[in-house]
């Protein structure tokens, strides 16, 4: 069963026991894995978390504790990423139970030019930096919406990750373009909704979608960005880590 907003707070996470996601046999590591599913067809993964499990009640909690892994998955999911600055996204960090903040690495990946996959050799080293608040929730699938409801005449709920609290840095005259390159990035966080579902324990997928009348979404719909990814459970030793760089990769 999973447990309730209520069950496990921030501040118990360092003393709970943690158990991290066990890949499969065929993978070395979790950059392995990570890569494996950043090659797979993105249908492949859209079919994936279609059949995923999202919380059955508004309580249920997000089924990931600590500081987390990510990576995005699908072939031009990932190329999609890479474009839009994704490609230096290693994760996140979730604290009691319903807040959290993204993990990045110092990678200039804005334009697709280099990623956090190929850059880093993340059981040796993979530095991260806490950026870009946000907040859990549960909802109905706007994914369902866009794909399943004409077909099943049925939507299901998914947890989701908002940002409403990012800051976007205020524009100077003197930093020309360079500054509207710096602000590109919060801006398309803050525009941002994430959906996920559990695919296993341990192991969710999830989905970015524009909200509307944000960054690159000027429409009063939600659009989805065709950007997917996966966040892994993974620990300190046996406890939550409760830092992006001490986490056992």
């Amino acid at each position: 069963m999973i447990d309730t907003f209520s069950d496990t707070i921030g501040g118990e996470l360092g003393y709970a026991k943690c158990v991290p996601y066990e890949i499969p046999a065929q993978f070395e590591s979790y950059q392995d894995f990570c890569r494996h599913l950043s090659q797979m067809e993105d249908e492949e993964i859209d079919n994936i978390f279609k059949e995923g499990t999202g919380p059955q009640s508004p309580y249920d909690a997000f089924p990931l504790k600590g500081c987390v892994l990510g990576c995005i998955i699908g072939k031009n999911s990932y190329e999609r990423g890479a474009l839009w600055g994704s490609g230096s996204w290693s994760g996140k960090c979730i604290r009691n139970n319903n807040e959290l903040k993204n993990l990045l690495t110092p990678i200039p990946s804005l334009g697709g030019a280099m990623t956090v996959m190929d850059t880093f050799e993340w059981s040796e080293m993979l530095p991260v930096t806490e950026r870009y608040p946000g907040s859990i929730s549960v909802d109905w699938s706007w994914w369902d919406a866009y794909n399943t409801l004409a077909s099943s005449g049925r939507m299901s709920r998914v947890w989701t990750l908002s940002y409403d609290d990012v800051v976007i840095p205020e524009p100077s005259p003197d930093d020309g373009p360079l500054g509207e390159l710096m602000a590109a990035y919060p801006k398309l966080v803050k525009g941002s909704r994430d959906e996920v579902r559990m695919i296993e324990p341990g192991l969710v997928f999830g989905q970015l979608f524009r909200r509307p009348n944000s960054y690159l979404n000027p429409l009063p719909v939600p659009v989805d960005s065709g950007i997917r990814f996966a966040m892994i459970q993974v620990c300190q030793g046996d406890r939550y880590a409760m830092n992006g760089n001490l986490r056992d990769l």
